[in-house]
């Protein structure tokens, strides 16, 4: 999937670079205000509207090239890139979806809101001893709904390690006895500064050898890069969304080019020129004007 995706990229990137070598004709659709000022009779033909063009393009890319002629090879370019962004759009879209069904269904499994108030509530009567301490139960602010906060925060913020599942069972509680076990590593109750009190650590019950509180939990680690997956696939969600805009006015772009390409070239083809010739007149050579008409 990744190598179509990049594919896709160098497509876009392709119409990129093949519409900015078309704008330079632009400058050369100029000529068209000096073939309707310079010509000598009036010419009446029906011209394509640019703006109905864009706007045709602005609504599906390509659609305004193929209004001017159904020969314009961008009027087939832009719908295949159009459809191909739109596909690659909810593919990651449902991917992202899929993967967040995945973790939340892996954090009800796997985590307890009731082992997460169990073990603050017990840091919170052991620092007891520090007033002014930020362990309280305004520092735990758990959600009891499974909200996006609460998924958020259960991965995010290292306070509410508590909850899951395996921490809980390797520094709080003996699993085969379910006594409780828990050793808090403290910082700071020295300083004379009660506020300087920090929780930085637990002592693991079967060898007691001391792990920071970032760590300590494969449960909420593996948690962690599930919601990374998912925000991946948002992020290149986002990602072909602009570039789904950016195929709308390129489109756009080109199919003001496309018709001024158009209303040019159908008055080369079709206008009437005046021209001098020279003609046999009572046996003598004599100028006439005459009109040329080309279509």
């Amino acid at each position: 999937m990744k190598a179509k995706f990049m594919l896709l990229i160098l497509s876009v990137l392709l119409s990129f670079f093949i519409n900015s070598n078309l704008m330079a004709q632009i400058l050369e659709d100029l000529d068209d205000e000096i073939i309707y000022k310079t010509d000598i009779i009036e010419i009446q033909h029906e011209q394509k509207s640019a703006a109905k063009a864009m706007a045709l393009s602005a609504l599906f890319p390509g659609t305004g090239q193929f209004y001017i002629s159904k020969k314009n090879l961008t009027a087939y370019i832009f719908p295949i890139i159009e459809i191909s962004l739109w596909y690659t759009f909810f593919s990651f879209d449902k991917k992202g979806n899929d993967v967040t069904t995945d973790y939340k269904k892996f954090a009800n499994d796997y985590y307890s809101r009731q082992r997460q108030h169990e073990a603050e509530t017990h840091l919170i009567d052991y620092l007891a001893i520090y007033p002014g301490n930020i362990y309280t139960t305004e520092h735990f602010r758990l959600e009891d709904k499974n909200t996006q906060h609460f998924y958020e925060d259960i991965g995010k913020y290292n306070k509410y390690i508590f909850g899951w599942e395996d921490w809980y069972y390797t520094y709080f509680r003996e699993p085969s006895s379910n006594e409780l076990r828990v050793q808090w590593i403290i910082s700071g109750e020295n300083t004379g500064n009660p506020a300087d009190v920090t929780w930085i650590g637990n002592k693991r019950i079967s060898d007691g050898q001391v792990v920071t509180t970032d760590k300590g939990s494969s449960h909420r680690d593996e948690y962690v890069k599930m919601r990374q997956e998912a925000e991946d696939h948002y992020a290149n969600r986002r990602t072909m969304n602009f570039l789904i805009l950016m195929n709308h006015a390129i489109s756009m772009i080109d199919a003001n080019r496309v018709t001024k390409k158009y209303n040019r070239e159908y008055i080369k083809t079709t206008s009437l020129q005046p021209q001098l010739k020279t003609a046999l007149v009572n046996n003598n050579i004599t100028p006439v004007l005459g009109l040329n008409f080309n279509f």
